[in-house]
């Protein structure tokens, strides 16, 4: 058995379960009750932590609002050399104040 042969059934699965993992983690963000500390939820949580606190230090939370608008907008990002800009996005600059203040006073 080569190296690429052994690659491949090795990190196929593992890629497949982090997978799965990753979308049980994900459903389990709109359920903030459960306890992550506790069997079975600890199967879950602890294999995905460690890539989600590096992404998190990578990506901060303004960098999902810019990386959702490219994908939601990207049809008017892709003439970008003609595309015409506006000096101040107040509108961003409202939401993300809202969003700050709401971190900040909301429980």
């Amino acid at each position: 058995m080569d190296t690429a042969t052994l690659l491949i059934w090795t990190i196929g699965p593992l890629l497949g379960i982090m997978s799965i993992l990753f979308v049980f983690r994900i459903v389990l963000t709109w359920y903030p009750e459960v306890p992550f500390g506790k069997f079975p939820w600890i199967l879950i949580y602890w294999p995905t932590e460690p890539l989600l606190i590096a992404t998190r230090n990578v990506i901060p939370p303004i960098g999902g609002v810019i990386i959702t608008d490219y994908l939601l907008r990207r049809k008017h990002y892709q003439d970008f050399a003609t595309a015409h800009f506006l000096q101040v996005n107040w509108a961003a600059i409202a939401a993300v104040a809202l969003g700050v203040a709401a971190g900040h006073l909301l429980p």
